[in-house]
C-alpha cells in the first residue's frame, strides 16, 4: 500500500480491516506497506518522481493535501471542499451531483460536521 511514513497510524487500522474481511470470506491478503518499512520520506518519492520525469499531480501543485478523488473525496474536511469550490470548481460541481444522486437512492442525509 501506498502509505508513507508518516502514516504509520493508519498501517494497524488497515490490517485489522483486511483480517476482518479475511475471516468473514475465509481468503486472506498478505498486505505490505513499502515506504513504511523502508522509512521512505515524501521527499524520497517527490525526488524519484521527479528524477524519472513522472509530473507531480496538479491536484498537489494546487495546494491540496491529497489526491484522492480529484480532491473531492466524501472524507474531506471543510477547507478542502471550500478549496475545491473556489480552485475547481466544476471537479466541486460534479461531487455535488453525486451527493444528490446517493441522498435520491437512500433519502439519507449525514452531517459529519
Amino acid at each position: 500500500m501506498g502509505l508513507g511514513k508518516h502514516e504509520e497510524h493508519r498501517e494497524d487500522r488497515i490490517n485489522l480491516v483486511y483480517l476482518d474481511i479475511g475471516n468473514k470470506r475465509k481468503a486472506w491478503a498478505d498486505l505490505h506497506f513499502p515506504l513504511i518499512e523502508n522509512r521512505t520520506t515524501r521527499q524520497q518519492v517527490d525526488y524519484w518522481l521527479h528524477s524519472t520525469g513522472i509530473c507531480e499531480p496538479e491536484i498537489y501543485r494546487l495546494g491540496f493535501e491529497h489526491n484522492n478523488c480529484s480532491g473531492g473525496c466524501v472524507r474531506a474536511g471543510k477547507k478542502q471542499w471550500k478549496k475545491l469550490y473556489d480552485l475547481l470548481p466544476e471537479v466541486y460541481a460534479d461531487r455535488e451531483k453525486d451527493g444528490g444522486r446517493v441522498y435520491g437512492a437512500t433519502q439519507q442525509t449525514r452531517n459529519y460536521f
